[in-house]
């Protein structure tokens, strides 16, 4: 019985499958509700009714819009996307940002963290942020903020603490 090469009839078809399965690995998934461009390395899930951080999305993406949903936690989220460049989580239910949930983000210039219930700024809430040139977080409720608080951020250039409760 004679072998089938690799471009024989019934290999072709696990051929094509098994490209569109790595397609979709290196690509990501897009959730229902969000508009993801490959080409760009733009995501947007603005308005998606997300109540999380989406992991499954392309580990290569730049922009990421998750504005006006109802995420309540960022932890442990961001070391998917170590290339994003903007980022935008104005308008959720984020109580904190953590503990260095931003590790991975060496390469993040613009941060829009307003208009959520931030109370309080940690030590190292920001911590990886070491490219940030400019970070929004007006209209939260910040009263506290830790001295060390922008020590990863020596890039800084706009700063938006407008409408805290800073004294």
């Amino acid at each position: 019985m004679a072998s089938r090469g690799p471009s024989s009839p019934s290999t072709l078809p696990i051929a094509i499958a098994m490209a569109a399965v790595m397609t979709v690995v290196a690509s990501g998934l897009c959730p229902a509700r969000c508009r993801c461009d490959d080409e760009s390395l733009r995501v947007s899930c603005a308005y998606a009714g997300l109540e999380v951080v989406p992991i499954q999305l392309n580990p290569e993406i730049r922009h990421l819009d998750l504005s006006n949903n109802r995420v309540t936690n960022v932890h442990l989220t961001f070391g998917f996307y170590g290339n994003l460049e903007s980022l935008d989580l104005s308008s959720n239910l984020l109580h904190t940002l953590g503990l260095e949930n931003f590790g991975m983000q060496q390469n993040l210039i613009a941060l829009n963290i307003s208009n959520n219930m931030i109370h309080t700024l940690a030590r190292t809430a920001l911590d990886g942020l070491t490219s940030l040139k400019e970070l929004n977080l007006a209209g939260n409720n910040i009263s506290e903020i830790s001295e060390q608080a922008f020590k990863s951020t020596s890039e800084l250039e706009v700063l938006d603490l407008s409408d805290n409760s800073i004294t």
